[in-house]
């Protein structure tokens, strides 16, 4: 059994050396977009952990006031979205780059339902000021009547 763990030990030594070098062989030869990739990758790696400690901020915050405030309306939901929260934050901080993925895809779903929940919105406010104008408009002429 020793043997064999030794013998995949090497192979698998001997590949990333052989990979090791390989990169290190392309950054010397482009630095510039070396750097480029290197400093998108720790952002991304920045951005992932500071939404991670946010949510987990959050999530400890929520269920605080929900387990202090016994009048609290609802504080049950309080709970269950503050341990949410903290779950999130958790799978945030150990999957950083997956979730990164999954927070872009979330961001721009929710981006798009706002658009068009603004566009209906907008119509709904267009029709309601032309009738506020008519009542004000009729209104006027039985004054000036």
């Amino acid at each position: 059994m020793i043997s064999v763990l030794g013998q995949q030990l090497w192979k698998a030594t001997l590949v990333s050396g052989v990979l090791t070098i390989v990169l290190g062989v392309m950054v010397l030869v482009w630095p510039g977009p070396s750097i480029l990739v290197a400093s998108t990758m720790f952002g991304v790696y920045l951005l992932a952990l500071w939404i991670g400690t946010g949510f987990i901020v959050l999530g400890v915050s929520e269920n605080a006031v929900a387990l202090s405030e016994r009048d609290l309306p609802r504080r049950g939901w309080y709970v269950v979205l503050g341990l949410m929260s903290v779950i999130a934050g958790g799978i945030v901080l150990v999957w950083p780059f997956d979730s990164i993925v999954v927070l872009t895809i979330v961001s721009g779903v929710s981006l798009v339902v706002l658009g068009f929940i603004q566009i209906v919105q907008a119509f709904q406010i267009r029709r309601d000021a032309k009738a506020v104008r008519e009542t004000f408009e009729a209104l006027s002429e039985r004054v000036a009547a």
